[in-house]
């Protein structure tokens, strides 16, 4: 090889390498700006924030059938995929009258568990050293044993921006109507979220009356429920407190009333809030709007349908 051709041939190689180290690099810095708080992308980061998932780890045997006097037990693994502390109780149920033994009614445990950070979820374990036993006078056929998690949770966030003025009659570009899109939204995940908002201006004298409307969606099949029950409501009864807390302010102007005293049902997959607020401006002024609220989360799993039986025939 000519050594003209040699020096050729290794700024070509030069130039590959370059080229190829920026390119990781920039592989790597698009990772990073896409990554959530918890380094996976926002998306991918979002679907996993909708609340605690529920694990239960039977100590049966593997045919499902639990025999007169045999201990089992039903060991819990809770993790919170949310980026908030939780607290509250889990509980198990069998239907069978406690004269037959098996799982005593209302038979809970309290929980608390850290809020997830940047290296994942948090974990806690339930129900490890409950150990349960029939006493069965004869075979009882299929029973069903449920878990019930009953928590207590939060969101919060604001309307990014959103203007108000003088008079509805002010010329410019604060419009008396206004949608906000998930653009305008800046909220905590979890079973319930903002997924929508808008305003309406009306007079009346010197003041401004700002309709807003903030639509909430459930994201999960979790029953949202008033969070006073989350230590008091009935185990497998229907709860029919769904009333949760919530609370609006303009940031720097004053707060907004919502629904009736800043109490809204959730009984539905997707529920539209009216909070209301009357403010008094000299010019046109954007600002924040913060919302939050409080609630409970009752979420029911089937731990599995087992076999009570007397004893196993010889045969078998």
């Amino acid at each position: 090889m000519k050594k003209r051709e040699f020096k050729v041939l290794i700024v070509i190689l030069l130039l590959v390498f370059v080229l190829t180290l920026s390119g990781c690099q920039n592989i790597k810095n698009t990772g990073s700006n896409l990554a959530g708080k918890f380094g996976k992308g926002d998306k991918e980061f979002a679907s996993k924030l909708i609340g605690v998932a529920i694990k239960p780890i039977p100590t049966t045997s593997k045919d499902n059938k639990i025999r007169s006097g045999e201990s089992f037990g039903i060991i819990t693994i809770l993790t919170n995929n949310l980026e908030q502390a939780i607290s509250g109780r889990v509980c198990l149920s069998d239907r069978v009258s406690d004269e037959f033994g098996g799982i005593p009614r209302d038979h809970c445990e309290q929980f608390d568990i850290e809020a997830a950070n940047e290296r994942g979820p948090k974990e806690a374990t339930v129900f490890q050293n409950d150990v349960f036993t029939y006493s069965l006078p004869d075979d009882f056929g299929n029973v069903d044993i449920d878990e019930h998690l009953f928590y207590e949770a939060s969101m919060a966030g604001k309307i990014k921006s959103v203007c108000i003025k003088p008079s509805i009659l002010t010329k410019g570009t604060c419009q008396n109507e206004e949608s906000f899109g998930s653009s305008s939204l800046d909220f905590s995940s979890g079973p319930l979220i903002v997924t929508a908002a808008r305003k309406e201006f009306s007079q009346q004298q010197n003041e401004v009356v700002m309709r807003l409307f903030v639509t909430l969606r459930k994201l999960s099949n979790a029953e949202i429920i008033n969070p006073s029950l989350v230590n008091t409501g009935g185990v497998e009864e229907l709860i029919n407190d769904n009333e949760v807390l919530i609370n609006a302010e303009y940031v720097g102007l004053g707060e907004l009333t919502c629904d009736k005293d800043n109490k809204v049902e959730i009984v539905k997959g997707s529920t539209e809030v009216e909070c209301i607020g009357r403010f008094s401006v000299n010019e046109v002024v954007e600002s924040p709007i913060a919302i939050s609220l409080s609630y409970g989360v009752k979420q029911t799993i089937n731990v599995g349908t087992f076999n009570l039986i007397l004893e196993e025939d010889d045969g078998v």
